[in-house]
């Protein structure tokens, strides 16, 4: 719900309950825009009514409380329709971002992977420390899957030595560069980052938002998880940014932390700092 029209809501609801505190101990006549209100009638009434100064002002207390819960009842009841319409809105625009996302991913571009260069034994080739190292690519294998491969081969053959951040940009933009598609690689983690940012900046509460960055998690298997983290690790230059804190602060990547893969490779090659960057519990 909005915060600021939730305040409002607030305070147009204290504001009536003093008003009525005010009415009951008027004596005389309030002129309204559109009708006036004798507060000293309507005493005179319950009392004849209720045959005893004590019975008319209880019944009269009476009728105020109620007033006032309907009004109390009223304003939960809109304030849970403002929610439910900004839930309803919110997920109309996720579920269209999402399924965009999931194209391309799925798209033939990605699904297979094409070289640039007259590549006849389909290979990308990187250099470390100086020396050349070469990496079969399977065409009939997704992108994500090949650089899981590339990097993990790469990591085995240094095994013991850390990267840190020039070392993973030249392996990362040197597997990228060949690439027939790169710019649709690269977009797959672009709108990735977008739907991210916009449910962090939606007006969801915190448990929604958790769900929704869930979700958003759920949909991506360890390659892709795998390509986004090395991707952010890359695009961030190395440094602390705003979009980073918010992976952090959902656990964005507990399950690649937690899997095999990144115990048996990301862990022992990524720099400290680079891990505790992306995740708390690296």
């Amino acid at each position: 719900m909005n915060k600021k029209s939730y305040i409002w809501g607030v305070l147009l609801l204290f504001l009536g309950i003093f008003v009525w505190g005010a009415c009951l101990s008027y004596d005389d006549s309030i002129a309204l825009p559109v009708i006036t209100i004798d507060w000293k009638y309507i005493k005179d009434v319950s009392d004849c009514c209720c045959c005893g100064d004590e019975n008319g002002n209880f019944w009269a207390s009476i009728s105020g409380i109620a007033s006032l819960i309907m009004g109390i009842l009223a304003f939960l009841a809109w304030r849970q329709s403002i929610h439910a319409r900004l839930y309803a809105s919110f997920e109309n625009l996720y579920a269209s971002l999402l399924a965009q996302q999931r194209n391309l991913f799925e798209s033939s571009c990605i699904i297979h992977t094409l070289l640039k260069t007259d590549h006849t034994k389909n290979t990308v080739t990187t250099v470390i420390n100086g020396a050349d190292f070469s990496v079969n690519i399977a065409k009939d294998q997704p992108v994500t899957t090949n650089f899981y491969n590339y990097y993990r081969d790469i990591v085995n053959a240094y095994k013991g030595q850390t990267f840190d951040f020039p070392t993973i940009s030249k392996i990362w933009n040197d597997f990228v560069s060949q690439l027939v598609y790169r710019a649709n690689f690269l977009n797959c983690f672009k709108f990735l980052y977008n739907i991210i940012d916009t449910i962090e900046a939606s007006e969801l509460s915190d448990k929604d938002k958790a769900l929704y960055m869930e979700r958003t998690q759920a949909l991506l298997n360890q390659d892709e998880l795998l390509c986004y983290y090395i991707n952010l690790i890359v695009s961030s230059g190395g440094y602390e940014q705003r979009h980073l804190a918010t992976l952090r602060k959902y656990n964005f990547f507990k399950d690649l932390v937690n899997s095999d893969l990144y115990k048996d490779i990301l862990h022992s090659s990524i720099a400290s700092s680079l891990k505790q960057m992306m995740s708390s519990d690296s």
